[in-house]
């Protein structure tokens, strides 16, 4: 915007440069009428001199007034050609005549299906350099115009004017769109590929919700279409060959969202949901119409009318082959858990066991002690070695000697007897 303040003079003082140079009919009248004024007038000055001076030849000069006008007329074209590498000198000068002087040859452009109609080696003025010119866009057709500045409107159906320092920015087709895809494999969390095939996209330009009482009357066509195009056009996506079309933008989050799908899920998640009032293709629909996508989808200005999905297939791993095999791993580890139970189950037993035998033997030992009347110390603690002895003899099967000799117990009451005997 142009600044108005501090001026000394009226503001349509300032507006006339604009006003001349602009493309309304009356300015391009203006310009005509002030070239010929000019014409005229160095005409009538150069007759003036020559009646003072007789060697002025008056048509001579004026001769070379208009020669030099044609020929920086000429120069200029040539600059437009070398600045928008055209290949026709006559459509450069053609341009710039449309530009100043004449308005019906400004060039013209008609816009059908989602694209500017032309011949494949055709060069359309307006594509390749931008307004002046007049643009035709049919039914169910949107075209949005961009400024130097920025983006400037997005224009329906009808004939309209593009001004110049304008520009053909975005073209969108309203009709609703089908795009296919061959199909999409991905891994799922457990290891297995899956491949979904046969997938059928269909989706059209998000329109926005009219309000009967903002837009009544006053809404011109393209208007409700004017923030999608706006998504389109500034978040459009690129790759190595250049921009992508709206359905390769589409076509990549789809496959990006499915992608996602298939790596969160378990096989047996995929093929069986937790759901069981749907299958697997409408679980994953479902997930592609969920908020993710659609945020997604907004971005780009699309709303996903449908998408259709074939059947899952496993390429490279047969899903009984991979069944029966997690079965065998599953029951391979409670095989090997059952085993551990039983070894700890007989060493707990055989801890048991030795506990007991060894509180019998102690209590032998007690009893046998309660049996005996002994006062000695030392024939005390010389007995309870015997019996020690006597009985770990019993529980290991050799109680009687090999040489079928008497126990030392019955030794050492031999030998206490004759003792006793003595005294």
């Amino acid at each position: 915007m142009r600044n108005t303040k501090n001026r000394p003079l009226p503001n349509w003082v300032y507006d006339l440069p604009f006003r001349f140079y602009s493309d309304d009919s009356l300015a391009y009248l203006i310009r005509i009428i002030s070239l010929m004024v000019v014409l005229f007038a160095s005409a009538l000055v150069l007759y003036a001199l020559n009646q003072v001076f007789e060697w002025l030849v008056w048509w001579r000069y004026w001769l070379v007034i208009v020669t030099g006008f044609f020929l920086s007329y000429l120069t200029a074209a040539r600059y437009i050609k070398d600045l928008y590498e055209l290949d026709s000198f006559s459509d450069s000068l053609t341009y710039l005549v449309a530009c100043s002087l004449m308005r019906s040859f400004r060039p013209f452009a008609r816009v059908a299906k989602g694209r500017l109609v032309k011949q494949p080696d055709e060069i359309n003025l307006i594509e390749r350099i931008g307004g002046p010119g007049t643009v035709m866009v049919q039914e169910y057709n949107v075209v949005l115009f961009e400024k130097l500045t920025g983006l400037s409107r997005v224009v329906g159906a009808g004939f309209h004017d593009i001004l110049r320092y304008e520009f053909v920015r975005e073209i969108v087709n309203l009709d609703e769109q089908h795009h296919p895809l061959e199909n999409i494999q991905a891994v799922t969390m457990d290891g297995i590929p899956v491949r979904v095939s046969r997938i059928h996209l269909r989706f059209k330009l998000r329109e926005r919700e009219a309000d009967w009482i903002t837009d009544r009357g006053s809404t011109t066509e393209g208007e409700t279409f004017r923030e999608a195009v706006k998504n389109l056009a500034t978040n459009r996506l690129v790759s190595e060959t250049g921009d992508l079309t709206i359905g390769e933008m589409t076509e990549m989050i789809v496959v990006n969202a499915v992608k996602k799908y298939i790596n969160r899920h378990t096989i047996d998640q995929i093929i069986t949901p937790n759901d069981r009032t749907v299958d697997s293709r409408q679980a994953l629909k479902n997930e592609l119409s969920g908020p993710e996508v659609r945020a997604e989808m907004k971005d780009i200005g699309v709303r996903l009318v449908g998408i259709e999905l074939g059947a899952f297939e496993f390429p490279d791993t047969p899903i009984d082959t991979f069944r029966l095999g997690k079965w065998k791993e599953t029951k391979r580890g409670e095989i090997k858990v059952l085993e551990a139970e039983g070894r700890a189950y007989e060493l707990s037993r055989q801890d048991a066991v030795r506990s007991k035998t060894q509180a019998e033997m102690i209590q032998g030992i007690i009893n046998a002690l309660e049996d005996l009347e002994i006062d000695d110390v030392e024939d005390l603690d010389t007995l309870i070695k015997i019996r020690s002895a006597q009985i770990l003899d019993t529980w290991s099967g050799l109680y009687q000697s090999k040489s079928g000799e008497d126990s030392s117990l019955s030794r050492y009451m031999k030998e206490k007897e004759d003792q006793e005997d003595k005294r």
